[in-house]
Parts: C-alpha cells; sequence; structure tokens
C-alpha cells in the first residue's frame, strides 16, 4: 500500500494526526491511524466525493472494494481509522459509525487421516499403552520426588 499523498490530503492529516495526538495515542498508532485514514481520504479524492457527503451506501462501497482488495485485518483497522477521522472532524454524520466485520471465513481441514488410518493409530495407541507397565510408572514418580526433595534440601 503507498502512503504517498498529495498537498490536500496530507494537510488533512496533519490536523487529524493533532486531534490524535491530543487524544494522547501512541506515535506508532498515530502513524498507522494516519496512514490508513488517507487511504480513504485518496479514495474520495479519485471518486470526486467530499468527506462531509459521504453516506452509508458510498462507504459500503469503500469496504467492499477494501475487502476485495486487502485483507481482513487490514480492512477493519482502516475502518476504524475511518471512524475516528470523522470524529476528529465533529460531524453529525459518520458512516464509519455502524459498520462492522466479524470474523473471516475459516477453512475447515478435510481428509486429513482417512477412517483407516485412524483405526490404524488407534489400534496402535492401545498396544504401546498395554506395553507401560505400572511399575514403570511408579518409578518414575519416586525418582521425580525424590529428586525435588534433594533440590529443595541443599537450597536450605
Amino acid at each position: 500500500m503507498n502512503y504517498k499523498y498529495n498537498q490536500d490530503i496530507e494537510s488533512k492529516l496533519q490536523v487529524f494526526e493533532k486531534y490524535l495526538r491530543g487524544k494522547r495515542y501512541a506515535l506508532p498508532t498515530i502513524r498507522q491511524t494516519r496512514n490508513y485514514a488517507g487511504v480513504y481520504l485518496a479514495w474520495l479524492k479519485s471518486k470526486g466525493e467530499q468527506v462531509d457527503q459521504v453516506g452509508y451506501n458510498k462507504f459500503s462501497t469503500f469496504v467492499f472494494q477494501l475487502k476485495q482488495d486487502e485483507s481482513l485485518n487490514l480492512t477493519k483497522r482502516i475502518i476504524l481509522a475511518v471512524r475516528h477521522y470523522y470524529e476528529s472532524l465533529e460531524i453529525d454524520k459518520n458512516p464509519a459509525s455502524g459498520i462492522h466485520i466479524r470474523g473471516g471465513v475459516r477453512s475447515i481441514l478435510n481428509d486429513i487421516v482417512d477412517f483407516k488410518e485412524l483405526e490404524e493409530l488407534y489400534d496402535n495407541y492401545q498396544i504401546l499403552k498395554g506395553n507401560i507397565r505400572l511399575a514403570d510408572i511408579s518409578r518414575f514418580n519416586h525418582r521425580r520426588t525424590t529428586s525435588a526433595r534433594t533440590k529443595a534440601n541443599q537450597t536450605r
């Protein structure tokens, strides 16, 4: 993504940056939010729209385009930046205020192991489990607790 803007957009972003600094955001957050608001302002300029004239439908067009071109997380961050931008303008209409994108589509892994392999794994697990004797487990636990007691006594 290119974050270089013309002079008109830069001047608007400088005012927005002052607003964010006044809200005491961290510098990396200010930089990121400023850049993402710039993406929106550049899009508006390319469509010949004014910030205060954008409604829900026009903003939805922007969001759909973002979702096609960018990742879901980046789209969410840009929407949040636009929401902050409109709050900084202190105008009544904020088209980003009602738009929230919920989680993405998650793919479920299919056919990782077919049924025959799963049965074989289960059968082999039973065999391995049967080879461990209770006496082996008891010896292991005894050694572990004895070692812990010895270390505790040495530190005193």
